[in-house]
């Protein structure tokens, strides 16, 4: 499970603990343009319906919810872009499988189907360097790499997620361990 700052359960995509269940005025949004949190029944992910799209995407199952990987009975999913074995994945357009996170934080990937949330395409586009850094976090060098963005001395932040700047932190780190790995 994943936490936020107050310590509460968050979505395992946008890492927000936050339900949009009231428009901006304090009305309550009908179901449609609901954004709950829901848990897989099967590996007791938790996501917001709009962060993992497919089929949850426009209301909240009734009893249990399956996620992708478990409605195939996969016990571990690897993800091709980071060495952590859980969490919130859908298959890529070559056949393999993506973290959500992974794939919104690393700037070449994307989803080919916005609402859907998959399949996680261009892959191929992620520079190959960034699969031979070595994590702080894990030590690995299995996955693909982001780089930290912290400005030393300053509080600006550059616009990229892979900054080579100067006064950048720049220490490389895999999406899935940051979130999920205890340092």
């Amino acid at each position: 499970e994943i936490l936020d700052e107050s310590g509460e359960q968050c979505c395992e995509i946008c890492f927000s603990a936050f339900a949009e269940l009231v428009d901006d005025l304090g009305n309550p949004l009908p179901p449609e343009y609901r954004n709950e949190l829901v848990y897989c029944s099967g590996c007791d992910i938790l996501v917001h319906q709009g962060c993992y799209g497919g089929n949850i995407r426009d209301a909240v199952p009734e009893g249990d919810w399956w996620c992708q990987a478990c409605c195939l009975s996969l016990t571990q999913v690897q993800c091709v872009l980071c060495p952590v074995p859980h969490g919130p994945v859908k298959p890529t357009d070559d056949g393999r499988w993506a973290h959500i996170a992974c794939m919104h934080f690393i700037a070449e990937t994307e989803a080919g189907n916005v609402v859907l949330q998959e399949p996680v395409v261009n892959i191929k586009d992620v520079p190959e360097e960034r699969f031979r850094m070595e994590c702080i976090v894990c030590r690995s060098t299995s996955g693909a790499c982001v780089q930290c963005e912290h400005m030393t001395g300053s509080r600006k932040r550059p616009s990229k997620f892979v900054t080579k700047g100067k006064g950048c932190c720049n220490r490389p780190f895999h999406v899935g361990c940051a979130a999920y790995i205890d340092p």
